[in-house]
């Protein structure tokens, strides 16, 4: 029992604390919390809130409550205002307490919860301008490693006659060097808070460890020739002439007349030390002889053995002598590397596209060197809460102990540690722990489960520390406890980066009525709750006579998945209380695929692929119809979508007759009404009533879609034109509704950031392009973390173990984690540590000293925390475990054991299903399926329906419905307007001139290749606004993702010199000139500035070309056309809310406010501020009221939906 007084308010909460919850709860000052899996954490962080308030009574702004995810931010900040509104609302509570209480409800409007990373985030906000940076940057958005691979390939070229560049560049992969080099190098390993020698500052760390390495290896070396020597000398004469004798004679002579000596950093720094590392490795390598040549002895080839092996004294001198000899290039490059992170930090600086990391080590920085920031965030916090510490670094620690030095509660688990990827560094976890314990400090484990069975537990803790009934199975070796191999952790680690499992982690249940710990349940047949499940790939799936009669290995595992899910289903098991957790995404097309044959519903936490069903595809190309009416291939995929219902046959009769093939000058116009005789003569009746069907939607949605959020325009597609029901009709593609979901999402944020659907169309349309993978394309949409709700809750989870985090199943399949981690390969160019930097690998070489001793580190911390996914992964469950895997036996030779592969064999044979007596779990060999169980019939519950059943089961409805009362919704407007729905319609038929266009190159491109002219007008206002921000035209280097449909480089050549052209003309130009002074004298300016005012009952959202302030105090708008026409009144009441807004943005008057149109292709300023002056705001009102009006009357008519 405790030996304190914990308050007798604790008392009250429905679910009671434990006693070692009860004193972490209590605990003062600073605190660590290592807690288990299922040991409820989330809910005493949430009580000991609740005690911070209530018994030490501080206000809730002043606790910091810091989390790893917005996910978990979320439910911490739901979790503690239930706890205090709990206490506040219960009569038990002691008064005072109470009204402490009452008053943090109250207050709660104010507490600081929220991530790391949104907190550090807030200290840069605030001192963003003495760092030169925009104060409005964004955090993770894809742009800003985008931009950094932007920069590196016009970075190496400009110094590709460097000689370190030669050095160490391949030909022909000066692209593959700026990526992998410069580009993953700098993203990777650095931040806008590294100063500007980053990297050339490690050089005198590693030369200084370089040295003392060369002069400690040199004399081991020395030792060891010496007895191979004296081992030659007593041999007899026969064996000294015999080819091993030979070979051993030449190598001693060779390295006793090779120069050799100490180093040091001096000269490795002048280049003296390289000739003679050179020199003496080339000697050295005379002993890579081979050891089984005639005449050798034992003795001798051991000796010898041991300059030569693996990790022995010749490849350690051999990869310090590598660094030394290449020193002046590694010198060459670190400084290069320099001056591309100085290139990069000036761009994020410009663009305001920070990363994580840029936020929270800048943050570490300003706390650094900023005292009165310091000062002011540690007065504004009394206590510090921080969970998942495990996930975080030693920066994040320091920047911590800088705001606060002994107030800090931190909660974790060393064992649940799996962001490496993301920068997250156990050790500090570990080492914490031994440090609090060292100074006396609070450390406490919190071991009791409430989530996994006893039976569970019980084999959790046999397989991952050797537990059986809580206590160890066999007396370990040193060796043992510190890497075993019946077991998962280790009992004594090595190293702080690993995980230990001990006699103080073991996991328990707590019995509540004895207040202590229950004894450990026994693991038996008939309640073994983990089942190792492994299919043998040797046997009928190797030999090829046989082999194509079964489904391969990856399909083998799906389809036992599929069969044993079904098997609990029938048990009565609900779908949604199964997960199938996979180590990565790589085979989910097959888990999938078997799912859908068994009719099994699932859902997923990624769609690998956004473009891979129809939904998003078909409602893709309808919006970007409406946004980009010259696009031909949309309207392609528009009139063969479910939208129309043209067959095949119509489709191609419409677009041999919609396409004018003869003029290039000719501009796709959908729909066009003088086609409209001439499809009724090729057309059937039926087919050509969904043309004129489709012609109106078109009509319909081209109104609709600007003046509309984007998932108003998505709603509308979905249910009003009754998409959604083509996927009703049919479960064989049911599932596939659930893009709609994932789309819709997106949608949303893209609407809360103010987006237009024109963006959306442009960003879904660079996904198209790079195939629709998330992590290789260019959008600002980030779907890759996305998540949403989707309709079917029903239905099994697919997750990767590391988004199962915080999550918790009843039944748990784990795939993928029964084989080997992956080693590196010597493709990697870089390695990076904290004590000594970047090291590099030179043209896919062995590596210097630095690389290889990095990479075999870096290979050891990826085994470590495989180790613990694994653990994450199993302890998502409830009640059992299924783990899902593959192996070859008898072994391949040279084939490696797994980690978790000898778990098994402590166990098990693995030649038979079985269970052991005293194992954690039972063995099951999965028998291999013929590919005839594809074509079997019975268990799956796919159907498809006919258009006939289709049409009864409407009529049906019709008769259901007519009786029902019908309910009348008044239309409430959006009123949400863009200023570009103002222009007015007008055709190139209409203007009595043309401009005279200086840009036929352009022409000659667009009409060659897919870059449109919208294309065209997006990649010269990017090149604008990177002049605005300072970068010269001729070194910018647009995103790749603004070329699209330029495959030759002689075109983007083309395109490229015209948008110079544009900008040095711009420049030039009365405004040009005047944008030059308004930033040389720092005056406010804005290019590409979305804005949203509000005027006569409409919400005005859109994006300002460019706009400054004059010497005067006066501003101007410029906005930037590309029109070949030029006619300005078209743009006199866009223009007009353009005024009006950087009227509210800048409190000046609209009468002080000038408006120019830029006409890029002849360079050309049009003043049409005058005639702004004529528009009345009685004017303007009804030009807006008309837009509303025709939102409000756009309504897609209640016919049936076409098949």
């Amino acid at each position: 029992m405790t030996s304190y007084n914990p308050p007798s308010y604790l008392a009250l909460l429905d679910r009671r604390l434990d006693d070692q919850q009860m004193k972490v709860c209590c605990s003062t000052g600073s605190t660590i919390v290592a807690a288990g899996a299922g040991s409820g954490k989330t809910h005493v962080l949430a009580t000991r809130f609740a005690y911070l308030v209530m018994t030490e009574n501080i206000s809730v702004d002043k606790i910091l409550t810091l989390t790893f995810t917005d996910k978990a931010a979320a439910e911490m900040y739901e979790r503690i205002y239930n706890t205090l509104t709990f206490f506040a609302r219960n009569e038990k509570t002691p008064e005072q307490e109470r009204l402490r209480a009452r008053k943090a409800v109250a207050d709660f409007s104010n507490a600081r919860i929220q991530t790391l990373d949104s907190y550090c985030a807030g200290i840069v906000r605030q001192t963003a301008n003495r760092y030169g940076i925009r104060p409005d940057f964004s955090i993770g958005t894809s742009g800003a490693g985008r931009a950094i691979k932007n920069l590196a390939l016009p970075f190496v070229i400009s110094h590709r006659n460097d000689a370190a560049i030669k050095n160490i560049a391949d030909a022909g992969k000066l692209q593959e060097l700026a990526d992998l080099l410069f580009a993953d190098t700098v993203e990777r390993y650095t931040s806008l808070a590294d100063s500007g020698t980053f990297f050339t500052d490690a050089l005198a760390v590693q030369k200084k460890e370089i040295a003392a390495a060369w002069n400690e290896k040199l004399p081991e070396l020395s030792d060891a020739v010496n007895l191979i020597s004296g081992m030659f000398d007593s041999l007899p004469q026969e064996k000294k002439l015999s080819p091993y004798g030979t070979c051993l004679s030449k190598a001693l002579e060779a390295l006793s007349s090779a120069e050799h000596g100490s180093v040091s950093s001096e000269s490795i720094e002048d280049g003296r030390a390289a000739p003679m590392a050179d020199a003496f490795v080339h000697a050295l390598k005379k002993f890579y002889f081979s050891q089984t040549m005639k005449g050798y002895t034992n003795q001798l080839r051991s000796a010898v053995g041991n300059i030569k092996s693996d990790g022995g004294i010749g490849p350690v001198l051999e990869s310090i002598a590598d660094y030394i000899v290449h020193y002046d290039t590694t010198k060459g490059v670190f400084a290069l590397l320099d001056e591309f992170l100085a290139q990069v930090n000036e761009s994020k600086r410009q663009t305001g596209e920070l990363t994580f990391s840029d936020v929270t080590e800048l943050a570490l920085r300003i706390l650094r060197e900023q005292p009165d920031v310091r000062r002011q965030e540690a007065a504004s916090c009394m206590r510090i809460m921080i969970d998942e510490f495990q996930d975080n670094n030693g920066k994040n620690r320091e920047l911590l102990s800088l705001i606060s030095d002994n107030n800090i509660f931190f909660v974790g688990d060393e064992k649940q540690s799996v962001y490496k990827f993301r920068g997250a560094d156990v050790s500090v976890f570990n080492k914490l722990k031994n440090e609090m314990r060292r100074s006396g400090g609070s450390v406490y484990s919190m071991i009791y489960n409430y989530r996994s069975t006893p039976e569970l537990l019980a084999s959790f803790n046999q397989i991952f520390g050797g537990y059986l009934r809580g206590r160890k199975m066999d007396a370990e070796s040193a060796e043992q406890a510190s890497a075993p191999v019946k077991w998962v952790f280790p009992e004594k680690p090595l190293n702080e980066y690993e995980a230990g499992f001990t006699d103080e982690t073991v996991a328990r249940k707590y019995d509540e009525e004895k207040g202590i710990a229950e004894e450990s349940a026994a693991v038996t047949a008939d309640n073994v709750p983990v089942h190792v499940c492994m299919l043998n790939t040797a046997g009928v799936l190797s030999d090829d006579s046989v082999s194509d009669k079964y489904l391969n290995a990856k399909d083998q595992l799906a389809y036992f998945i599929a069969e044993k899910i079904s098997a609990l289903a029938e048990t009565g098991v609900k779908y949604s209380d199964m997960a199938i957790l996979d180590r990565s995404r790589t085979d989910r097309s097959s888990l999938t695929s078997y799912l859908s044959r068994a009719g099994i519903p699932y859902t997923v936490d990624q769609h690998k692929d956004l473009f891979a069903e129809a939904p998003v595809n078909d409602i893709y190309n309808i919006m970007r119809l409406c946004v980009y009416p010259s696009d031909v291939n949309a309207f392609a995929s528009f009139i063969s979508s479910p939208f129309s219902g043209l067959d095949e046959q119509t489709v191609e009769t419409v677009l041999a007759r919609a396409i004018d093939t003869e003029s290039n000058d000719a501009v796709f116009t959908p729909f066009r009404p003088e086609l409209t005789g001439c499809m009724q003569n090729v057309l059937t009746a039926e087919q050509f009533g969904k043309y004129t069907a489709a012609g109106k939607l078109y009509a319909d949605l081209s109104v609709f879609i600007p003046c509309h959020r984007i998932t108003d325009t998505l709603s509308r597609l979905w249910y009003d034109c009754g998409y959604r029901y083509e996927f009703l009709w049919d479960s064989a593609v049911s599932l596939f509704a659930e893009q709609y979901d994932l789309l819709f999402e997106l949608a949303r944020q893209a609407d809360g950031d103010e987006k237009s659907p024109a963006w959306f169309v442009d960003q879904l349309a660079q996904k198209k392009n790079s195939g629709g993978y998330y992590i290789t394309d260019d959008s600002d949409i980030n779907a890759e973390e996305v998540t949403y709700p989707v309709e079917q809750r029903e239905s099994v989870q697919i997750m990767t173990i590391h988004k199962s985090k915080g999550l918790q199943f009843k039944h748990v399949f784990v795939y993928g984690c029964t084989g080997n981690t992956k080693s590196d390969s010597n493709a990697d160019k870089v390695y990076c540590s904290e004590s000594s930097g970047v090291s590099l690998n030179f043209r896919n070489g062995s590596g210097n000293y630095f690389y290889k001793k990095q990479k075999e580190e870096n290979e050891r911390k990826n085994d470590a925390e495989f180790r613990r996914l694994f653990y994450v992964g199993l302890t998502r469950a409830e009640n059992s475990v299924y783990i899902i895997g593959s192996w070859t036996r008898p072994k391949s030779s040279g084939g490696r054991t797994s980690m978790f592969e000898a778990v098994i064999e402590n166990y098990y044979d693995g030649d038979r299903t079985c269970f052991s007596d005293g194992a954690p779990f039972d063995f099951t060999l999965i028998e291999p399926a013929e590919k005839s169980v594809l074509y079997s019939s019975g268990k799956s519950t796919v159907h498809r329906i006919s258009v006939e059943k289709k049409l009864q089961q409407a009529e049906n409805l019709v008769r259901e419905y007519e009786n029902a009362e019908i309910v009348t919704q008044e239309f409430i407007p959006l009123n949400r307007i863009a200023p570009s729905s103002l222009e007015s319609a007008f055709s190139p038929e209409d203007s009595e001139t043309s401009l005279i266009d200086s840009y036929n190159a352009v022409n000659d491109v667009v009409s060659r290749t897919k870059f449109g002219y919208a294309a065209f007008g997006t990649l010269v206002h990017a090149y604008l606004e990177a002049a605005a921000n300072g970068t010269a035209p001729e070194k910018y280097v647009p995103p790749h993702s603004l070329l699209t449909g330029l495959e030759k480089e002689t075109d983007r050549a083309v395109v490229a010199d015209s948008c110079v052209g544009m900008v040095r003309a711009f420049g030039g130009s009365i405004p040009g000139k005047a944008l030059e002074e308004t930033r040389r004298d720092g005056r406010w300016y804005r290019t590409e500035y979305a804005f949203r005012s509000y005027f006569a009952g409409s919400f005005i959202t859109g994006l300002l070309d460019l706009a400054y302030e004059n010497s005067d105090g006066t501003c101007t708008i410029v906005d930037y056309k590309t029109d070949k026409i030029q006619r300005p009144e078209q743009y006199y009441y866009q223009q007009a809310l353009y005024r009006m807004a950087v009227s509210e943005i800048r409190h000046v008057p609209q009468e002080k406010i000038s408006c120019m149109l830029y006409y890029l292709r002849t360079g050309s300023v049009c003043d049409i501020t005058a005639e702004l002056q004529n528009i009345t705001s009685e004017s303007l009102l009804q030009e807006v009221r008309k837009i509303n009006e025709a939102c409000k009357n756009d309504r897609i008519d209640d016919e049936p939906f076409s098949d």
